[in-house]
């Protein structure tokens, strides 16, 4: 009975994944060129501290409307780009 009931836990866990990336892909599809703040901060896993900061320095370019915030795709390579790790 215990892998049965792993079995389905484990498919309910795929369901709820794919679901997850189904929303991520069709939000990253609204604009080609501005994605969701919330997206930045859980791709990078920065608070709202670190993006505020990366906001103010203009590392990254922001639209605002209303209350929700867009980061410009571009400004979002350049810092990947400027912070690259030489191995």
């Amino acid at each position: 009975m215990e892998n049965t009931e792993l079995l389905i836990q484990i498919q309910k866990d795929i369901s709820n994944l794919k679901n997850d990336i189904i929303l991520t892909t069709s939000l990253s599809k609204v604009s080609e060129k501005w994605i969701p703040r919330s997206q930045v901060m859980e791709f990078l896993n920065y608070g709202d501290t670190q993006m505020y900061m990366l906001e103010k320095s203009g590392e990254i370019m922001v639209s605002q409307v209303g209350r929700r915030k867009f980061i410009h795709r571009d400004s979002l390579e350049a810092l990947l780009n400027k912070n690259k790790v030489k191995s």
